[in-house]
């Protein structure tokens, strides 16, 4: 893997150093074309899974539909994808306990743990899953999400004014500050935890992304917000991720293949 990009900066930057212009989520649809040009969209140079169960959880507004290419992939290097179920993601607090149920479903008639694969608020979810539920999870990775609790500094203005229109729980200051003082809590023993994040994001300010638990890995890609669901570099890292899960076996690697790596 490219250690570079495994890089975790607690450094506090000048404020031009956080949080992208919105504008910048533009580049987002180019990043899209890119991802059908890279092989790593076609399962070359990633190692496969085994078949262990995947749930993949939208960002805020958005339903399963959204992560299409995603789902796709992870489907094309074996994993066995169950989608979220959320219509459109406007209520974390509700959608939480309704990933937990499907996990806990998945965990029952399967036998073994799943992973959860969040992109922004979807991210948000997935850890208050791993949080309250982790004897159904096995990792928790997020895709540009806000995990620091800290949303009025970290999320652009205009997206959070937004989530407060629209999340019942944003509009509700003990539901909100129950959101963020859990996401500060570290997630239990046994449930891995993936944070990637971009410094180009505008969306959410790149700290907020990052969790200070030594037992956490963060990894910075370059990239817009909105485009991390169709970044190569994502795919690879998540591929790593998922197969380093203890206990599985890399079904197949390039090199099994007969390529050079």
């Amino acid at each position: 893997m490219a250690l570079a990009e495994r890089s975790v900066d607690f450094r506090i930057l000048p404020q031009d150093e956080g949080r992208k212009p919105l504008i910048n989520e533009g580049k987002a649809f180019g990043e899209l074309l890119t991802l059908y040009t890279n092989p790593i969209f076609y399962g070359i140079g990633v190692p496969h899974g085994d078949g262990s169960p995947v749930i993949t959880i939208p960002g805020f507004m958005a339903s399963d539909r959204y992560l299409l290419q995603l789902n796709s992939w992870l489907l094309l290097i074996n994993y066995k994808i169950h989608f979220s179920g959320i219509p459109i993601n406007t209520d974390p607090e509700s959608h939480i306990e309704e990933v937990a149920e499907k996990a806990k479903r998945v965990y029952e008639r399967e036998g073994r743990k799943v992973s959860l694969i969040g992109h922004s608020l979807g991210g948000v979810i997935a850890r208050g899953v791993g949080y309250k539920y982790p004897e159904y999870i096995e990792s928790v990775t997020t895709l540009g999400s806000p995990i620091d609790g800290d949303f009025e500094e970290a999320v652009d203005p205009f997206v959070l004014a937004l989530g407060k229109t629209i999340i019942p729980s944003f509009r509700n200051p003990e539901e909100f500050a129950k959101r963020k003082e859990q996401l500060l809590k570290p997630l239990p023993q046994g449930v891995r935890s993936t944070y990637i994040y971009t410094k180009s994001d505008g969306v959410v300010d790149w700290h907020s992304c990052i969790d200070p638990d030594p037992r956490a890995t963060g990894i910075e890609v370059s990239g817009t917000h909105a485009g991390l669901i169709w970044n190569p570099r994502v795919y690879k890292h998540i591929a790593h991720t998922l197969a380093s899960v203890p206990e599985k076996k890399l079904s197949t690697s390039l090199s099994s293949l007969g390529f050079a790596a």
